[in-house]
């Protein structure tokens, strides 16, 4: 699309933007999102259910360089905030750090 009715769709995109995201103030627990609460009240009625432990075997022909997979792991943990998340119980709820 070309001429008036492009620099209207892109002023109405810019209109619509949704804010950034900001940072959450880390220095109190943060309360869980829907999910996360779904799944802590699931747990509370069936502690430690396997479901959501996925197994994924793999061979490998030789043996692993544990320093590359150490640093390959850690470098993703620190990319992903989720990797990084605690539950910890807080009276009848729960709250992530």
């Amino acid at each position: 699309m070309c001429g008036p009715g492009q620099a209207a769709v892109e002023s109405a995109d810019r209109a619509n933007a949704a804010p950034p995201v900001g940072v959450a103030d880390r220095t109190q627990p943060l309360p869980l999102s829907f999910a996360q609460q779904r799944l802590w009240f699931l747990d509370q009625l069936d502690p430690g259910p396997p479901e959501y432990n996925v197994l994924c075997p793999s061979g490998c022909a030789e043996k692993p360089l544990v320093g590359a997979l150490a640093a390959a792991l850690g470098a993703v943990v620190a990319r992903h905030e989720v990797l990084r998340t605690r539950w910890s119980p807080v009276r009848t709820a729960s709250r992530t750090r």
